[in-house]
């Protein structure tokens, strides 16, 4: 799904992760619709299987403190500033061979790749938001979701019932990208963590995970309930939080992260965390291969493992230049 013009983000405040409203906790799992929850997931750094299923993170709304608003908005500043102040690309070791062979000398370690879901994971549906957008009855230029946030409170309930009803006739199609399953893995034989962060609803999600597959550990599952939704980047952060990655001064780390996805909305938000980005080019997303936001881009989900195996080493960031 589309999203607002990311530096709009300077000016748009949000709760500080991890976020939590009065029934729904980081951990739980929560429905689309509030109504059922489960038992908190694991301990934090634990993964999750489809034999367990996935923590959904769907916290509740909440007034925005002028504390809060101002927080996430410098929060936000200092990332834009650091990138335009340190030119440089986005650097990982090989997670094959020995550091003295590498051919980044002191390149840190991958910590973690954050997937969206709709088009990355799977193949595209994009049919689904022409429909959502016909039902609501908006044009293309505008986002779903912040059309259907600012509708009076006692029309928000049937126009998310509407697109949640598109996205479950669409899930029965779910196909899964070319090398998925070899990705997958891949990267469960070098332990390397793994996370979704989608605009999409539970249920999809856990059919596309119960489907195919049932033997990957994703922890946590960030789904469009979790406010803001990219190309915000508190869903990332969230995550980088939930994996440990704090540094030395007790702030959230994204710099050991990849977000691979599909659209402006995740190479936006992965920049804007401070985490490198991987397109999953399509026919559709031709243009992002050169936008700057995008670090690296592949054709194919299992195209990844060359790059991780040999090392990774994104675009470079020319000083001065917003990084959107």
């Amino acid at each position: 799904m589309g999203g607002p013009d990311s530096r709009e983000l300077l000016a748009h405040g949000a709760p500080p992760w991890p976020f939590s409203g009065p029934e729904r906790h980081p951990g739980q799992r929560c429905s689309g619709t509030g109504s059922d929850s489960a038992p908190a997931g694991p301990a934090v750094g634990q993964p999750f299987s489809c034999a367990a299923l996935p923590p959904i993170i769907s916290p509740g709304r909440s007034r925005l403190s002028p504390k809060i608003i101002a927080t996430l908005a410098a929060f936000i500043r200092r990332r834009l500033l650091s990138a335009m102040a340190s030119p440089g690309s986005r650097r990982f070791a090989p997670l094959r061979g020995t550091p003295d062979l590498s051919p980044f000398p002191g390149a840190p370690p991958l910590k973690g790749i954050i997937f969206d879901m709709d088009g990355t994971l799977c193949e595209p549906q994009t049919y689904m938001f022409r429909e959502m957008r016909s039902v609501l009855g908006i044009p293309q230029s505008v986002d779903i979701l912040e059309h259907i946030d600012k509708l009076p409170p006692h029309q928000q309930p049937p126009a998310h019932e509407a697109i949640r009803a598109i996205e479950r006739k669409a899930m029965a199609s779910q196909t899964p990208q070319p090398g998925l399953h070899t990705l997958m893995s891949y990267l469960e034989a070098y332990q390397v963590p793994k996370a979704i962060c989608t605009r999409n609803f539970d249920v999809p999600v856990q059919h596309l995970i119960s489907k195919f597959l049932p033997n990957s550990q994703f922890y946590p599952v960030i789904t469009r309930d979790f406010r803001p939704p990219k190309p915000h980047p508190a869903g990332i952060m969230h995550i980088a939080q939930s994996w440990g990655l704090i540094d030395g001064s007790g702030a959230v780390d994204t710099s050991g992260l990849i977000m691979v996805g599909d659209s402006l909305d995740d190479l936006t938000a992965g920049r804007l965390a401070g985490a490198a980005t991987v397109l999953l080019l399509n026919d559709v997303n031709k243009e992002l291969a050169t936008h700057e936001n995008t670090d690296l881009v592949i054709t194919q989900l299992d195209e990844l493992i060359h790059i991780l195996e040999n090392g990774f080493q994104g675009r470079v960031i020319e000083p001065g230049r917003l990084p959107l």
